[in-house]
């Protein structure tokens, strides 16, 4: 059966990660991870490319990206790991091994040299097609029934990605937005994110809205190279945002990512809360796949699964109540629009 397209979006720290660990344990599905952070702007800029242009989109480094993803700032999604037999060292590690094939393979490195005289054969053709293409070889190598792709801060992107894959599906998966934005302003790379978009609006742009989105942009796709010269990396790992930034920050992207969802006709979108993962986890997962994978075996990966949500005391609770005040007030406009939200349910945390 072809199942189609699939994406998991969310604003970042918002439980996509967990949920993109436990599909990976699924025996019928490839869980794809940050492919398109690896690639920042020019992930889904949409043209045509022949096999050469798509290979050294695969291979292409950015500085910017390379900077945030060194030891002292990695995330745990950087999963390559060096050693004195790998193929790579920091300098030359290609954009689709930061991440996406490590998440794949205990051999990455092997799976990448396979990779690499299938994609050169490819025609020219849209950027669209040679994803489908790329995401279907991997599939079809691992022995999967269908892939979902998970991409940190991908609400951004569902205008682009919609544009590019019209029948894909879409798992929205949200968190309550005071736990998000208090994540968000502690996790390095997307700190970057966030004082980026606060430094570029001062001359203004706005790398959240058109014409600047950051994920839809000629201007920015041109302009990267000189906006990756520019911009102190270091300075925005380091500048620690208010609470009052994250909040603001986070309610701006459910508005960009909730009004394209809007557009997507309603039998491909499908809102899933992070609560509900981790307060019953069978019952979510299960549904979620039905939308997704309607038919798709999982008893037994469910039965391995479950377990893997951890409650956890909300961290926003132990702020000082001048800051829960100023937090609760910023994240209030993302958290008025996702009550509107067919699906949603009020969060209890």
């Amino acid at each position: 059966m072809d199942y189609g397209p699939n994406f998991i979006v969310g604003t970042g720290r918002c439980g996509s990660t967990l949920l993109s660990r436990m599909l990976v344990r699924h025996p019928d599905i490839l869980s794809l991870s940050e492919v398109f952070t690896s690639f920042t702007t020019q992930a889904l800029f949409a043209r045509k490319l022949d096999a050469k242009a798509f290979s050294r989109k695969l291979e292409r480094q950015s500085r910017k990206l390379s900077e945030v993803m060194k030891t002292e700032n990695s995330p745990s999604e950087f999963a390559y790991e060096y050693s004195p037999e790998s193929a790579f060292n920091p300098e030359t590690l290609p954009a689709c091994m930061m991440m996406t094939l490590p998440h794949l393979s205990t051999q990455p490195d092997a799976l990448y040299k396979e990779m690499q005289p299938v994609v050169s054969q490819w025609p020219k053709r849209p950027l669209s097609e040679h994803y489908l293409a790329w995401f279907d070889w991997l599939q079809a190598r691992q022995g999967k029934a269908l892939w979902i792709e998970r991409t940190g801060s991908s609400i951004t992107m569902v205008r682009a990605l919609h544009r590019m894959f019209p029948n894909a599906k879409f798992i929205h998966i949200y968190r309550d937005g005071r736990e998000t934005a208090l994540s968000l302003r502690a996790h390095k790379p997307m700190r970057v994110f966030l004082n980026m978009r606060k430094r570029l609006k001062r001359i203004g742009i706005d790398i959240l809205k058109t014409p600047f989105r950051y994920s839809d942009s000629h201007i920015i796709y041109r302009a990267a190279p000189l906006i990756e010269r520019l911009v102190p990396v270091n300075e925005l790992l380091n500048d620690m945002p208010s609470v009052e930034a994250a909040g603001k920050f986070w309610s701006d992207m459910i508005a960009v990512g909730l009004a394209d969802l809007a557009r997507v006709p309603p039998s491909q979108r499908y809102n899933m809360r992070y609560a509900d993962l981790v307060a019953a986890p069978r019952e979510t997962l299960s549904a979620m796949l039905d939308f997704a994978a309607p038919g798709l075996p999982s008893e037994g990966w469910l039965d391995e699964v479950q377990a893997m949500p951890r409650y956890r005391e909300p961290a926003w609770m132990a702020l000082a109540a001048d800051d829960q005040a100023k937090l609760e007030a910023t994240c209030a406009k993302g958290t008025a629009l996702l009550e509107q939200t067919e699906g949603h349910r009020p969060s209890t945390t």
